[in-house]
């Protein structure tokens, strides 16, 4: 496991070749922007700290396959500007998905720790 903080709520979280980041938000629009590579993207909750729509174009044409996993008015948002190529494809249902089974084997193994913008920390 490998988890590299961008700024604020933003991070990468890396274990077994699949590679996820958190809550693209209005804080870390140049370091988000930066990421390829990425099978999925977990947006906790509509906050513009956490979700910035017009950043999350650039970071969908970085990485055109990755999923969006997010709550319901996280996907209403989405959904409401299909107009940069969101699909229903791309938005799983919050919970329901996971993306490579990183989320249920990072969650219970997690211990408390804090990382600075920029840091990155391996288990």
């Amino acid at each position: 496991m490998k988890i590299t903080k961008l700024g604020h709520c933003a991070m990468v979280l890396e274990y077994e070749g699949v590679k996820l980041l958190t809550d693209p938000g209005s804080f870390t629009v140049e370091q988000q922007n930066a990421v390829a590579g990425l099978h999925g993207i977990l947006i906790t909750h509509e906050h513009q700290d956490h979700l910035h729509v017009d950043s999350l174009k650039t970071v969908l044409a970085n990485n055109p396959t990755a999923i969006i996993v997010g709550n319901s008015a996280v996907t209403k948002i989405i959904k409401a500007r299909t107009a940069f190529g969101v699909h229903d494809g791309m938005i799983q249902p919050f919970f329901r998905s996971f993306v490579g089974g990183l989320l249920e084997r990072f969650v219970p193994e997690t211990k408390y720790f804090a990382l600075q913008d920029g840091e990155t920390k391996e288990f």
